[in-house]
């Protein structure tokens, strides 16, 4: 037997007025999904935890059957296991990204998408003001790196902070979203520290120049510990692999001890198979026709080949086709709503729906609840 779980990020939706009431995956031409949803058990499944942010590294945690409340410990440190940064229990790993600040507004949460080279430049000449207290910035892509803290005696604090994604400030005032927690004088301290190198730095000067936006600070945020998974061999008993495009998902497989594979190479395929695809999906992203369009080739390319593939091996499989968070177009954010769910494949009882769809899904009326609990059910038989 074989199992494959594909993931479309942030294909479900809420029904938009734009699209006549309906969502972005109903209105997509879906001809492979909707096919293997004729004979398909559907559902909703909840893989975020009501206590969690609703961010898709949670989801993903769910999806391999860890219960995030157990398990997730942060974006970084997933993110930093993808990067081959080897984190000790003794340091907490934040997110630290190049944003532009003006006027006090965060005006540019990517600092105008600055280059891999010029980050670099300028991360070389933080870090020589970092030593001091304790903490070091990894380069990682462009405006997204990593800063790694490392005092024993405030890993406790700076675990329990809280703090802000910066998509979430875009367009608002930072003083509105100050840090909270013992440690916050830590990190703003971290913070202005950086300000005063950035503000004149001549990479920064050059891109005011050029008329581009500069890094004008670093923000930190989505910290945690070291993630400790108990592999998923020994979880579920199957060997797996995994082929992701997001960097705290792949993070997350190789935690669970996950094989990395190619993003399609039959070759390398195991008993269970993960795939996440996110081209160029974004948390805030409010462009419909390109959701629409990211889900049609992710109905093309993925399910397509997988569909293709199955009929020609003639092989016993299981599949599960599934969202990771309801991304709301219309709201820009992640929102807690259980995600759509398909599940098809030897031993599954068909319900006959017509299609695969967020309504066909809910008036199943099927719910899989805790998340986590669902990846026995899938594996088992």
């Amino acid at each position: 037997m074989k199992y494959f779980w594909l993931v479309c990020a942030g294909m479900a939706d809420d029904p938009l007025e734009a699209l006549g009431g309906r969502t972005p995956l109903e209105v997509a031409k879906t001809p492979f999904m909707d096919g293997l949803a004729k004979n398909a058990l559907l559902g909703n499944a909840a893989w975020l935890a009501a206590s969690l942010p609703s961010s898709d590294e949670v989801a993903a945690c769910s999806m391999l059957g860890y219960d995030p409340n157990e398990f997730y410990t942060g974006l970084a440190p997933l993110e930093a296991l993808d990067a081959g940064l080897s984190q000790n229990d003794a340091q907490i790993v934040f997110r630290c990204d190049f944003v532009t600040v003006s006027d006090g507004e965060l005006s540019d949460h990517t600092a105008g998408r600055i280059s891999a080279k010029e980050a670099q430049v300028l991360v070389m000449e933080l870090n020589r003001g970092l030593a001091d207290l304790r903490a070091k910035i990894i380069p990682v892509d462009g405006y997204r790196n990593l800063l790694v803290v490392d005092d024993p005696e405030k890993t406790a604090d700076l675990d329990d902070l809280e703090t802000n994604p910066p998509v979430r400030v875009h367009g608002q005032q930072i003083s509105k979203w100050p840090l909270k927690g013992k440690a916050a004088p830590l990190l703003e301290k971290i913070t202005q520290s950086t300000r005063g190198v950035l503000e004149n730095h001549d990479v920064n000067r050059v891109r005011i120049d050029l008329g581009e936006n500069p890094a004008s600070q670093v923000w930190l945020w989505g910290q945690g510990r070291r993630p400790k998974l108990r592999p998923f061999f020994e979880e579920q008993g199957v060997h797996g692999a995994f082929s992701a495009d997001r960097a705290a998902w792949r993070g997350l497989g190789l935690a669970a001890g996950l094989k990395p594979m190619k993003k399609w190479d039959e070759s390398e395929f195991l008993d269970f198979n993960w795939f996440e695809s996110a081209g160029k999906a974004s948390e805030t992203s409010k462009d419909f026709k390109s959701k629409v369009r990211r889900i049609e080739d992710f109905d093309a390319n993925v399910v397509g080949k997988l569909a293709g593939w199955l009929e020609a091996k003639k092989i016993p499989a299981r599949v599960v086709i599934t969202s990771d968070v309801v991304q709301s177009t219309s709201r820009g954010t992640n929102t807690h709503t259980h995600a759509p769910l398909l599940f098809w494949g030897q031993g599954v009882q068909g319900g006959g729906a017509d299609a695969f769809s967020e309504k066909t899904c809910g008036l199943s009326g099927r719910l899989f609840e805790p998340g986590h609990a669902f990846i026995k059910q899938f594996l088992k038989g």
